[in-house]
Parts: C-alpha cells; sequence; structure tokens
C-alpha cells in the first residue's frame, strides 16, 4: 500500500481534512459574494462543499479502495469547476483554486498515470470557461498561469512523493529482515504466517509450520567463537532456503531459532519436509563438525487454527525432538 494511503487511511487524517473541508464553505460563501455570483451559486456551492466533508470524515478505513481516492480529488474538481462557471467572467480569482488541488491528485492516485490523468481532467475543466470565450483576457491569462503553476506543484508532488514511498519501501524491507542471514525477522515471520493463515482457511488448504532449534548453540560460539557463530547461522539460512521450495517462506525470529512456512503441505508431507530440513542442517559444518538441531512442526488446520496455537504445537514437537531433554550436540564428529 502505498505511504500516503497509509497516511489518508488515518481517521485523525480525515478528520482533519474534514475540517479543512467545512472550513472551505464559509470562505466559498463570502469569496462568491464579494465575486458576484448568482445567488443559488452562492448558496449551493458552500453548502456542497460543507456536505463533501461528511464522507470523508466518515470514510471506511478498512475498504477504502481505489474509488475512494479518485472520489476526493473528483469532487475538489468538479466543485472548483462549477465554482468557475458561476462567477464566469471573473474566472481569475477562482482558478488559483486548482493550484491546491495537484498535490492532493498526486497523494491520491494510485499511480503515476492517474495522477497525470486526474491533473488532465481538472487541467480541462479549469481552462473550459476559457475554451467556451466565457472570460475576460485578464481572467483568461490568470488561468493560464495558474495551469502552468499546477503542473508544476504536481510534478514536484510527485518527485518528492516517490522518493517518500521508495524510501518507506526500504524501510519496511528492513525492519522485516534479519540483518545477520538476510532471512525474515519475527515481524516478517508474524505476518507471512497469518496472510497464508486466512488464503488456506479460505481455500480450505492445509499447511505446516516448521520450527528448528540449533541443539546446544553456545557450544559453537564457546569453542570457536561468536564470529564461526555468526558463519553457522548464515550457512544454515543458506542451506534451509535451499532445501524448500520458493513458495515456502524461511525465516529467522532470532538466536539460532529458525522457522518455514510450507502453504499446501499437509500431515503426510509434514514429516517428510522436517526430514529434509533436517538433512539441510546436517550439511552444514563448523570446521570438522557438522550442525545439528531439533525440529517440530505443527499442521494446519489439524494442530490449530491459530497462528499462537500452531507456534505451542510446533515448539513442543521440538522440544520432543531433543533427547533427554537436553538436545543432541550442536557439534558433532563429521565422519
Amino acid at each position: 500500500m502505498k505511504l500516503s494511503h497509509r497516511i489518508i487511511r488515518q481517521p485523525n487524517v480525515r478528520y482533519i481534512a474534514a475540517g479543512l473541508f467545512a472550513a472551505c464553505a464559509p470562505a466559498a460563501l463570502l469569496g462568491l459574494s464579494l465575486l458576484g455570483a448568482s445567488t443559488p451559486a452562492t448558496i449551493v456551492i458552500p453548502l456542497a462543499i460543507l456536505v463533501t466533508a461528511i464522507p470523508v470524515a466518515l470514510a471506511p478505513t478498512a475498504t477504502m479502495d481505489r474509488r475512494w481516492f479518485w472520489a476526493l480529488p473528483g469532487l475538489i474538481v468538479f466543485w472548483s469547476g462549477v465554482t468557475m462557471w458561476a462567477v464566469a467572467p471573473d474566472v481569475g480569482p477562482v482558478a488559483v483554486i486548482f493550484i491546491f488541488i495537484a498535490p492532493l491528485v498526486v497523494v491520491c492516485a494510485e499511480s503515476r498515470r492517474d495522477a497525470v490523468a486526474m491533473t488532465a481532467v481538472a487541467t480541462g475543466v479549469m481552462l473550459s470557461p476559457v475554451i467556451a470565450g466565457q472570460a475576460t483576457t485578464p481572467g483568461a491569462l490568470t488561468v493560464l498561469a495558474a495551469a502552468v503553476v499546477m503542473w508544476g506543484i504536481g510534478l514536484m508532488t510527485m518527485a518528492v512523493w516517490q522518493h517518500a514511498e521508495d524510501v518507506a519501501e526500504q524501510l519496511d524491507e528492513l525492519a522485516q529482515r534479519d540483518a545477520l542471514t538476510g532471512l525474515g525477522n519475527r515481524r516478517h515471520l508474524d505476518e507471512r504466517l497469518e496472510y497464508e493463515l486466512v488464503r488456506h482457511a479460505r481455500n480450505g488448504r492445509p499447511l505446516t509450520l516448521v520450527v528448528l532449534d540449533l541443539n546446544g548453540f553456545k557450544e559453537v560460539n564457546d569453542t570457536l567463537g561468536h564470529a564461526a557463530g555468526d558463519d553457522v547461522l548464515r550457512e544454515v539460512a543458506i542451506a534451509l532456503v535451499q532445501a524448500v521450495r520458493g513458495q515456502d517462506t524461511v525465516a529467522r525470529p532470532g538466536g539460532d531459532e529458525f522457522c518455514v512456512i510450507a502453504p499446501e503441505t499437509g500431515a503426510e508431507a509434514a514429516p517428510v519436509l522436517v526430514e529434509h530440513l533436517r538433512k539441510a542442517v546436517g550439511s552444514v559444518r563448523a570446521g570438522d563438525m557438522t550442525v545439528a538441531a531439533a525440529l517440530g512442526c505443527a499442521v494446519f488446520p489439524y494442530d490449530g487454527r491459530a497462528s499462537r496455537k500452531l507456534f505451542e504445537s510446533a515448539d513442543a514437537a521440538q522440544r520432543q525432538d531433543k533427547p533427554d531433554g537436553r538436545g543432541r550436540p550442536a557439534l558433532a564428529d563429521a565422519g
């Protein structure tokens, strides 16, 4: 989701926007009166602007889609155009309103193409009294100048927002990645599992969650050093990624724990997957020693329908995989 759309979905932001609409109503009433607009226009236009504040304030946060982000700038363009025709031929002062439409269009648009399309529509509405010959010469020149300024502000806003979107995307990616291994972290794991659970519940398909813990990993750090321990974690991450399918998710929630989400994997295939992952971990070496791990799995929906229950079931199975409750040695003779 675009950064700007995340901002617009915030209730407080929409309340502020609705307040601005409400404040514009008396301003429009005063301005239309000073410009000599007809009595119906002086009453109807401010009233319409005031009424527009209601859907802006009450917009549904969870279901706001592309239509909502078209509607807001569309309404402003429409009523600004109506206002220009209401005060024709003195359209110059009203044309200034269109300058402020450009940043709104860019923020609300789904893409650059949409932003350009909406700005083009605003330009057409803006120039319509001039094209129809309903504007005085000074007014027409003001409208043309305002159109140029509107496009300039729009393009600058587009560049700024694109940079902000890129930075936000990079930060979001970093926030979901483990710096050491490059795998997803706990946040990424939780979000991905929730997404997959919803999808599999809808489709009635099974899913397997595997929890993996390197046995006695402290021994690696104590005997070989922390740098070697970090190397082991990176190599385990690589081995796990190479061992799973492209549709599977491998994550490192923290420490020496790893998790694998395997979509479309049921109870029959889960033990096969666990042993496949065990062999992958066993292929990693620290010096002349191989790495061992304890693994446990849980299958949706049989072992639980919620993520918390699946983790509990997988953790319980993993603890049972540790001999004598202490686990196999993290390092074992390769030969």
